[in-house]
Formats: structure tokens, C-alpha cells, sequence
């Protein structure tokens, strides 16, 4: 096309392509756009106007490489993610991901792509300003080896950091609140901070982290904190599906930055838009007219402000300080420290925390420094940092996640009355002697400090289920074989509580929860379970095969259906089983087969096995 009609004409058709997706309603997927689609200013607009916009950036150094032997992994440099749809049922949104994957030859680019007319150096320099205008977040990948034989490896992270930190992001995306900012979580909840100096040696998810609401990464305690956030990208493998709480203390208040309103403001707009960030920490005493956040799309602010000194001003300072950081229209959480010489000085804090919580409908937290200061921390409401047990505390006084629970136990703070009566957990059905469930639920539990109890019942009969949901102490079972398909229709006339859109669609139900006023709901995690995993390892799957048809059968069928397969086969040793569960899917895409020759003609994309072993 360019070698015919220039690079001009290519430019047209390409804006005439975006505008084409842009005005299809119905377009839930990622749109992959080269490089050079900031070219034209009215694509840079059309972009800029988007909500969720990823600029995939590579190290500057690296845009234009030198090496004449890096020119043949050029292309599987290249994260290519075009024709990559990955269909969202419950997202209304459409994400245009844009990246800088600048070509290396003089004349030909690597596998014919068409030479720039100019050099790559002079290229990359007029757009980097743009793709920063026309995007909303950043993914930054690692950064090259010096050595060429390592490439192919720095390839396949590229490319996997990539797909893993999209797929997170979706996920947060998908989360967001009415108002466009992060969930926040319920009271007397806590945050790990985390004071490395870097996070590139992170392999997998902390156990560590099990039992608090979030993550707080200290930027300012980085090797480098120019490096903020390929760090935090690193950082976010360790915090698993925990929001990421960006944090970059000056040393005026208590941190190691030390840097200009401009730098500090600078490394604040670079991390908000990080694409594993869910908020970011403001220091009040920063903002200005001159000096101000600018707000990303999906990223909630917290603003604070850190005395390294008590409160020698009395209520009145400390009203003004909480009045300072709850006010801000962007602020969707306030953060008040001081340091206390006495107990008095917590109990100060707390108690005005306390007042300002019920005059502004906004969360905060509140809490003193230093020995004197601990009982601050105990009875905060909201947000507690607490101490990783393998790395120094962020600030002084800093408890574990331990031991801040074992101290609001022992002064009976922010256990509900819910909580504090031991409830008892099952999983049912038959054979259930194998079910690895009791022992990763009752992991749960003592790790969060609760009472509760999930045990086994092997049981192939209803009558055992309405018994124990009759129960005072029944606090919820896990449904399996043979009991999904009896529960559902037990419950299906709605006398026993409230059955989700997914346990109707599906016909079966494998959860059942008991709520704090005793009412119960019934639902079928199957169908999201498999639907995330099928989307996950086969986003452009069109066809597949269910093997079985039992509840996890059902299940499965809702979940190629949910995904919008054009066609679901079921199989099963019992064909009238199979019949009857295709019928039960109303809109015609399942349809039942049982030879098995039918499937080896028509392969399907995906197949699931339901189907017991024996």
C-alpha cells in the first residue's frame, strides 16, 4: 500500500479505520495501533477524547538500537496484539492500546515493513510528545540486554509482562465505581507497605500479603526513583490482584525524596499513569496553583500530610489538617499523621478523626508516629499501614499485620458481630474425601483472624443441604457433584433466598452464601471461573466442546455462551442427559452430539472436561 500510494494515503486510511471502530457501538475489544497513527493531529485528537488509552513504551535508549543483529528479533520484539479481542460481558468500554515499536533499517524495515524516508532518531522524537498526549496510561517494558544472545529470552518478557499487566488492568478497569475511581475496602482495614529498593528480583505473589486490603510501594525509598514505574510494575507481581497505592515521601515528611515542587510533580503524573496503579499518594503541602495533580481516568488520590513533630497546635491544628486533605474535590481518601511525645497526642488525633468523619461523608485515616503513637494504630477505622514482616517499617512505631490483630483482639476493635460468633462451612456432595477446599478455607480464615469453621459432609441427598441451610451457625457450603442441578431446582421458586443471573442462566448452583441478616444466595462461580480462563488462554476461541452433563457441565455452557461462542458442542456418555441440557439453553447455541466422529470433522477451538474419571 505505501510503496503504491505513499505514506500519506496510508495515513488517511488508517484514521478512516479508527473512525470506523470508534462509531461501532457494539466494538468491546483492544484496538492495536502502530506507532505512527499520532501522525495525524485529528487521530491524536480522536485518541486524546478516549478514557483508556496505553501507550506500551519502551526504553528510550532502545527505540533506536544500533545493532545490526537486532534487527532480526525485530519483529518478535514487536508485542503484536492485532486482531486480539478479548470480548468483556460485563464492560462497556473500548480500549485503544498504542505503542512505540519504531523500525531499525535504513531503507527496508525488518519483514518488508516500509522504510521511514528519514531517520528512526528524528521519527521517534516527533511523536513521543504525542503518544503521551493521545494516551491515558503507560506500560513501560524492560529494558534491553547489552547482549544479543539474550534477546530472544528479553523478547518473550517483553511480550509476557505486557499481556499479564493488560489483563490486570482490564480487570481494575471493569471494577471502577460509578464515579470513575478504585473500590475502596471496609472498615478497619490495613495496607502492607513495601521499602525495597527495587522489585526486579520479584518472581511470584507474596504469601506475605495475604490478609491486608493493599499495597503501598515506596517510591522514594528506590534505588531510583526515575525508575518508578517499570518498578511498580514489578512490584504489582508481588501484590498479586491487590490495589497498588504509588507513595513518594518527602523527606520533609519523614521519606528520602528530596527533590523540587517540579520533579516531585513530574514523578507524580508518571505514576498515576501506571497501569498497575490504583491510587496515588498527594502531599498536600505540594499543591499549588503553580503545582497540581492532574487526574487520571480510573486512579483514585490520596491526600496527606506528615508532621514529624506533635501536635503543639491543639485541636485547632489538627482540625485544620484533616479539613486541609478531606476537602480537595479530587481527594478521595485524607491521611493525617503526626508524631506523639504522649498518649494524648493519639488519643487527639483520633478523637478529631473521629468528629470529621461524621461531618464529611469521606474516609481518612488518621494516626501518630513514634512508641506513644501505637494506639493510634489500633484504633485508625480505616487503611492501616502495617510493617511486611521481611522488610524494615516505613515509618517509626509501624506494626505488623500480626500484631495489629492481636491487639485489636485483645481490645475487641473492628471485630463485627457477625465475626465474633463462629459460623460453620461446608463443602457437599459425594465423593468430596479429596476436596482440597476445607484446608484453603480454614488457611483463610485463621489468617484473617476469624472463628469460622469449613468442614466436609459427604452427601448425596437434598434433604442434608435444607437442613444445614436451616441451621443458626451455617455460614455457607460449596456445591458439588452430584447436588449442583438439585439445589438449583430446590431453590428456583425463590422461597429460599435470591439465585444470581448466572446460577439461572447455568441451571445449577455451587455456592451457596448466608449474609449478616441471615438471608441466603445462591450461585454458580463455575460460569465466571471458566469464562476467565477460556478468555484468558483463548480470546479469539469461536467453537467449543463440553464433556459432561452434570452441573459443571452447565457451567461451562454458560460460560462459552457468556463469551459469545458461536457454537457450543456438548458430549456425554448419557445422550439424553446431553439432549436435555442443550434444550435447557433456550437460544439455540447449544446443541447436543454424542459421536464422537463429529467432533474429529468440526475441532473445536476449546474443550472442556466436566466428566468424571470413572
Amino acid at each position: 500500500f505505501v510503496k503504491q500510494q505513499g505514506w500519506k494515503e496510508f495515513r488517511k486510511a488508517e484514521l478512516q479505520l479508527l473512525h470506523s471502530i470508534l462509531e461501532d457501538d457494539d466494538s468491546r475489544c483492544i484496538v492495536s495501533c502502530g506507532g505512527g497513527i499520532v501522525e495525524l493531529p485529528q487521530a491524536v485528537s480522536i485518541l486524546a477524547q478516549q478514557r483508556y488509552v496505553v501507550w506500551l513504551r519502551m526504553d528510550e535508549d532502545d527505540v533506536v538500537v544500533p545493532s545490526d543483529s537486532f534487527v532480526r528479533v525485530d519483529r518478535a520484539y514487536r508485542v503484536r496484539m492485532y486482531r486480539y479481542i478479548i470480548r468483556t460481558h460485563h464492560s462497556e468500554f473500548l480500549s485503544i492500546v498504542s505503542r512505540v515499536t519504531e523500525g531499525v533499517a535504513a531503507n527496508t524495515g525488518p519483514d518488508g515493513k516500509p522504510a521511514y524516508g528519514e531517520p528512526v532518531e528524528r521519527v521517534y522524537g516527533r511523536r513521543r510528545d504525542k503518544f503521551a498526549e493521545a494516551s491515558s496510561y503507560e506500560i513501560h517494558l524492560p529494558r534491553r540486554p547489552a547482549a544479543v544472545d539474550l534477546l530472544p529470552g528479553h523478547v518473550a518478557s517483553c511480550r509476557s509482562m505486557a499481556v499479564s499487566l493488560l489483563q490486570a488492568w482490564l480487570k481494575r478497569v471493569d471494577l471502577l465505581g460509578n464515579d470513575g475511581r478504585p473500590p475502596l475496602p471496609g472498615k478497619y482495614s490495613t495496607f502492607t507497605c513495601l521499602t525495597l529498593p527495587s522489585y526486579e528480583v520479584v518472581k511470584g505473589r507474596d504469601a506475605d500479603l495475604d490478609g491486608t486490603s493493599a499495597v503501598e510501594v515506596r517510591l522514594d525509598l528506590l534505588k531510583d526513583p526515575a525508575d518508578s514505574v517499570r518498578q511498580l510494575q514489578y512490584a504489582s507481581i508481588a501484590a498479586g490482584e491487590l490495589p497498588i497505592i504509588a507513595t513518594l515521601r518527602s523527606a520533609s515528611e519523614g521519606g528520602k525524596f528530596d527533590e523540587p515542587d517540579e520533579r516531585y510533580w513530574d514523578l507524580i503524573q508518571q505514576v498515576s499513569r501506571s497501569c498497575c496503579v490504583s491510587y496515588v499518594d498527594i502531599e498536600i503541602s505540594r499543591c499549588s496553583e503553580s503545582f497540581f495533580p492532574a487526574p487520571v481516568p480510573g486512579v483514585g488520590y490520596l491526600a496527606s500530610e506528615h508532621f514529624l513533630r506533635p501536635p503543639t497546635g491543639g485541636r485547632l491544628e489538627v482540625c485544620r489538617a484533616f479539613d486541609e486533605v478531606l476537602q480537595p474535590w479530587w481527594s478521595a481518601v485524607g491521611k493525617v499523621v503526626f508524631t506523639a511525645s504522649t498518649e494524648s497526642d493519639a488519643n487527639l488525633v483520633s478523637a478529631v478523626q473521629a468528629e470529621k468523619l461524621r461531618q464529611i461523608a469521606k474516609p481518612s485515616i488518621g494516626l501518630c508516629m513514634g512508641p506513644c503513637g501505637t494506639i493510634s494504630r489500633v484504633t485508625n477505622p480505616f487503611w492501616t499501614p502495617v510493617r511486611h514482616p521481611a522488610m524494615k517499617a516505613a515509618a517509626p512505631g509501624q506494626l505488623s499485620l500480626k500484631e495489629l490483630r492481636t491487639m485489636r483482639e485483645a481490645l475487641h476493635i473492628g471485630t463485627t458481630a457477625a465475626e465474633k460468633h463462629k459460623k460453620k462451612f461446608f463443602v457437599l456432595g459425594s465423593p468430596v474425601a479429596k476436596s482440597p477446599s476445607p484446608a484453603l478455607h480454614n488457611h483463610i480464615f485463621k489468617t484473617l483472624g476469624l472463628p469460622h469453621e469449613y468442614s466436609r459432609l459427604d452427601t448425596s441427598s437434598l434433604d442434608d443441604v435444607l437442613s444445614l441451610m436451616a441451621q443458626d451457625d451455617f455460614g455457607g457450603a460449596s456445591i458439588t457433584i452430584p447436588l449442583k442441578e438439585k439445589v438449583f431446582h430446590a431453590v428456583s421458586g425463590g422461597a429460599h433466598g435470591r439465585i444470581s443471573e448466572l446460577a439461572l442462566s447455568a441451571r445449577a448452583v455451587n455456592t451457596i452464601v448466608k449474609h449478616d441478616d441471615g438471608s441466603l444466595s445462591f450461585h454458580n462461580t463455575d460460569t465466571l471461573a471458566l469464562a476467565e480462563s477460556i478468555r484468558t488462554k483463548a480470546a479469539l476461541a469461536s467453537t467449543c466442546l463440553v464433556v459432561g452433563t452434570g452441573g459443571a457441565a452447565r457451567g461451562a455452557c454458560a460460560a462459552a455462551e457468556l463469551l459469545g461462542m458461536e457454537k457450543i458442542f456438548v458430549w456425554g456418555r448419557d445422550s439424553t442427559k446431553a439432549a436435555k441440557l442443550a434444550q435447557d439453553f433456550v437460544n439455540g447455541q447449544v446443541r447436543s452430539i454424542h459421536i464422537i466422529s463429529m467432533v474429529v470433522v468440526s475441532v473445536p477451538d476449546v474443550t472442556v472436561g466436566c466428566a468424571h474419571a470413572t
